[in-house]
């Protein structure tokens, strides 16, 4: 897991600007309702409501859209809001104008938010929209249909994160955009007989390391780490974590000084290590290039950095 570092508030605000005048056209259009049981015209009450707290259900943080959908859900229940916040609508990509695409491009996140293993990069020609990352909802939209549009609920995933592992279910997970245990935990890479050792294959297992007992996030770390998998995904790249301890072995615990000899100090030490590794060292640059938190962490689990 890694934390994603942009102005998210003011993106929020954007976001919704976008998708106001569509989404109060919806409200007022008698033909957008739709009800679990039977179809059911939006009440002048209701469209009132959903007026009201529209700014409130696009740009809200996870907890304050959960007290919102609470109220929804007690005054109007068993409503399904598809057809109007539609997200089938917003990632449709022949349509033209504010989409899935844009949205994508403007967050600009390179791997994903989830295992930071595979590249989420939107690419987008004159001609054609080429590829995106998916966009898992925090809250899934089945349930939680009143949030499917809503930008928090919104996060830049890989598909094996969000359609093979996490699917449609309620879980207590780090949020990318607000929980931040990116220094509170340590991957560590332990080498599982003589020949990885060796540097004669690359069986590793992979566990981690609570830093602080008492962060209260530690739940979610863990929930977050088991449900994607993390353990298992990044030992079956045992080939990332082998090139490490192959360095440690062969060039000792000075490697990058003596790079930085060599180079005359022509680079910075993020490029270095960059070069190096091919990977970053400041963890606001993790989700930049895959396995960034992975690499920091044994690297200095094998004295190759401090």
């Amino acid at each position: 897991m890694i934390k994603i570092e942009r102005d998210f508030d003011k993106l929020a605000i954007a976001h919704f600007n976008k998708l106001k005048d569509v989404l109060l056209s919806r409200i007022d259009n008698g033909q957008n309702y739709i009800s679990k049981t039977q179809s059911t015209p939006l009440t002048d009450k209701h469209k009132r409501w959903l007026k009201f707290l529209l700014k409130e259900i696009i740009i809200s943080k996870p907890e304050r859209l959960k007290r919102i959908n609470k109220i929804f859900e007690n005054i109007f229940p068993s409503t399904d809001y598809r057809k109007i916040f539609d997200y089938k609508w917003f990632t449709n990509k022949d349509r033209k104008g504010y989409d899935a695409y844009e949205l994508a491009k403007i967050l600009n996140i390179r791997t994903c938010c989830y295992c930071n293993r595979n590249f989420t990069t939107t690419v987008i020609s004159s001609k054609d929209k080429i590829s995106r990352p998916q966009f898992d909802h925090f809250f899934y939209k089945k349930k939680y249909s009143l949030m499917a549009l809503s930008f928090y609920n919104l996060i830049p995933s890989c598909s094996i994160c969000n359609t093979t592992l996490k699917g449609e279910k309620d879980y207590g997970i780090l949020h990318p955009y607000i929980d931040d245990v990116i220094n509170d935990f340590e991957f560590k890479a332990i080498p599982q007989n003589i020949t990885t050792l060796l540097n004669i294959n690359d069986d590793f297992k992979i566990e981690y390391k609570e830093l602080d007992a008492t962060n209260l996030l530690n739940s979610k770390l863990k929930e977050s780490i088991e449900l994607f998998k993390l353990r298992e995904i990044y030992a079956s790249n045992g080939n990332e974590i082998k090139d490490l301890f192959l360095i440690r072995y062969k060039y000792s615990k000075k490697y990058l000084e003596v790079l930085e000899k060599m180079t005359k100090g022509k680079f910075t030490e993020e490029e270095l290590f960059r070069l190096a590794f091919g990977t970053e060292i400041n963890s606001i640059n993790f989700e930049s290039r895959p396995f960034s938190k992975l690499k920091k962490d044994i690297l200095k689990e094998l004295g190759i950095i401090k």
